[in-house]
């Protein structure tokens, strides 16, 4: 049985590579600063590699799964506090809570 070709030249190698990123390039894709990629570099937390002694290079991937891991799921409608389901809008556009939800015994903006 034939071995997988593993070498650079198959046909599907640059497919196999993983991009190589800049910091400002990572930095860019995440909307960070490049100084705090460094600093995320320098603290080991974020995977990185480093070439000829000082160049500082991130997988592309490795920026991907930070950004997919990082997603936080929206919150539907039905699930919103009743405060917030009730709120209504004032000319200038404005949104403010229900005057029923107010506290009572807080101030001249109680109700009593």
């Amino acid at each position: 049985m034939p071995l997988a070709d593993t070498s650079l030249n198959a046909p599907d190698a640059a497919s196999r590579i993983d991009k190589l990123l800049s910091a400002a390039e990572a930095a860019r894709l995440l909307g960070l600063q490049p100084s705090t990629i460094y600093d995320l570099v320098q603290k080991g937390q974020i995977p990185y590699i480093r070439l000829f002694g000082k160049t500082v290079r991130l997988r592309e991937s490795a920026i991907q799964k930070i950004i997919n891991d990082s997603e936080v799921e929206a919150t539907s409608i039905a699930t919103l506090p009743i405060a917030l389901k009730r709120r209504h809008n004032k000319p200038n556009g404005k949104a403010t809570p229900d005057p029923s939800l107010r506290r009572r015994g807080r101030g001249p903006e109680a109700v009593n």
